[in-house]
């Protein structure tokens, strides 16, 4: 992968996002979102200035800086991505339910294109879930879970992600919760 230097916009929106200003939040999320669509080679440059971002003050930083986080990790190299995959995963448990959940649901995107990034991610994403249970939204969290390991199998055709998301079935304790975790896996 090439490396190239992060293009401007995308360190200007960097910077107003650590800023914390709220007024250039909605900008600089929709210039970052759409910076890691396409096939990039700054990712590796561009993550370490992200990443203490998962600590800011603001939940919606934080927010915005995992998904970035989430949508760079295919185009960064694995060993980047690996040293900060904890910091990721703790994200899906912050404070404000509604930041762990965009994150949460973004970050099937870290074992896209890498094997053993996968195979890591699958079983930090299966952790998660055991500990569910300790958070308010649990049933939910559980539900996301299964969403973002559907979304991942369906990038990855890789059959031990739909393996270990039907192993986690009979450890849901509704039975109505079940059914619908079930739910996300028809089709395939």
């Amino acid at each position: 992968m090439a490396r190239t230097s992060i293009p401007p916009g995308v360190a200007t929106a960097i910077t107003r996002l650590a800023s914390g200003d709220r007024a250039s939040q909605g900008e600089s999320y929709q210039q970052l979102q759409h910076s890691v669509d396409g096939g990039i080679g700054w990712a590796d440059e561009a993550w370490p200035q992200i990443v203490p971002l998962l600590g800011h003050m603001d939940n919606r930083v934080r927010s915005i800086a995992g998904q970035t986080l989430c949508g760079l990790a295919p185009h960064a190299s694995a060993a980047v991505v690996k040293r900060d995959l904890d910091k990721l995963i703790k994200a899906t448990q912050d404070e404000r339910f509604v930041t762990a959940r965009h994150i949460l649901l973004a970050i099937w995107q870290v074992g896209q294109t890498d094997a053993n990034l996968r195979k890591l991610l699958v079983a930090k994403v299966i952790d998660r879930s055991a500990v569910s249970a300790m958070d308010k939204n649990g049933t939910l969290v559980r539900y996301d879970i299964h969403c973002t390991l559907r979304k991942l199998f369906d990038t990855t055709a890789d059959p031990t992600v739909k393996a270990a998301a039907i192993a986690l079935m009979p450890h849901e304790p509704d039975e109505k919760y079940r059914k619908k975790n079930l739910s996300v896996w028809k089709g395939t």
